[in-house]
C-alpha cells in the first residue's frame, strides 16, 4: 500500500513533478462540483498523473455513496 502511495507522488509521464497527493485530492474534489478556473486547470493538468485521478475518483465516489446509504438508513431508520 506504502509503494502505491509513494507511486501517487513520484514524477509524472511527462518528466515534471507530480502534484502531492493533497493537491491532487483537492482537484478531483472540485472537479465533482464542477467549479474549476481554466487557468487552474491547465495548472492541474500538466502535474497531477492519470493514476491518481482514477484512484481519488474511485475513492470520492465510494465515500459519496457510502455517506448517502448512511443518510437513507438513518432517515428510513
Amino acid at each position: 500500500m506504502y509503494k502505491l502511495i509513494k507511486g501517487l507522488e513520484e514524477k509524472s509521464p511527462g518528466g515534471t513533478e507530480s502534484a502531492s497527493l493533497a493537491k491532487a485530492a483537492r482537484t478531483v474534489l472540485w472537479s465533482f462540483a464542477g467549479i474549476r478556473k481554466g487557468r487552474d486547470h491547465a495548472a492541474d493538468a500538466a502535474s497531477i498523473t492519470p493514476l491518481q485521478v482514477i484512484i481519488l475518483g474511485f475513492a470520492g465516489v465510494a465515500i459519496f455513496v457510502s455517506m448517502l446509504v448512511l443518510l437513507v438508513r438513518h432517515i428510513a431508520g
